[in-house]
């Protein structure tokens, strides 16, 4: 006969809390990796003008526990014209919410290697951003570029030849 053991928290002696299980079963400690979600493609979406706009790939993880922080990392290949690259930044939506801005790296993280006249250039951008969406609802993760004098910026120039954009995303309890 097979034995069970019932319980909600297990506690240290000195009676802080060591990891906790809700009615779901999901162990909860905090610091521990609770999910990872990998996504991958190719969409390539192009930008033109000051307004930051999302596109290109994203990527979607659900939270078991409202009060986790979300680890996102992701890369992709950019290409821009020989004004300026732009300023680079995350997006947001929650369930089916529109996207909001949740930080705008500095526009200094693409630069043009040379100039010679209406040639693009491209680079391999990768960033990390620790987010706390609050929410156990569908959390939808997108890049967003800005393109500066009339350029224009685009994410995954050569979709159909290898540029793939990745994104991994961490669920880590609190």
């Amino acid at each position: 006969m097979a034995s069970e053991l019932h319980v909600d928290a297990i506690k240290h002696s000195g009676g802080t809390s060591a990891l906790t299980i809700d009615s779901s079963g999901n162990v909860h400690k905090a610091g521990f990796i609770v999910q990872v979600v990998s996504a991958e493609g190719t969409t390539s979406t192009d930008v033109s003008g000051t307004t930051i706009t999302a596109g290109g790939v994203t990527a979607s993880i659900t939270p078991k526990f409202s009060t986790s922080k979300i680890f996102v990392a992701y890369n992709l290949t950019m290409r821009f014209g020989h004004t300026d690259g732009g300023r680079q930044a995350l997006f947001r939506k929650i369930d089916s919410g529109s996207y909001s801005n949740i930080v705008t790296f500095s526009r200094h993280v693409i630069y043009q290697n040379h100039s010679n006249g209406s040639n693009y250039q491209g680079q391999f951008l990768s960033f990390s951003y620790v987010d706390s969406p609050n929410t156990t609802g569908v959390v939808t993760y997108s890049h967003a570029t800005d393109a500066f004098s009339g350029a224009t910026t685009t994410m995954n120039p050569n979709h159909t030849s290898g540029d793939t954009q990745t994104w991994q995303l961490m669920e880590i309890a609190q």
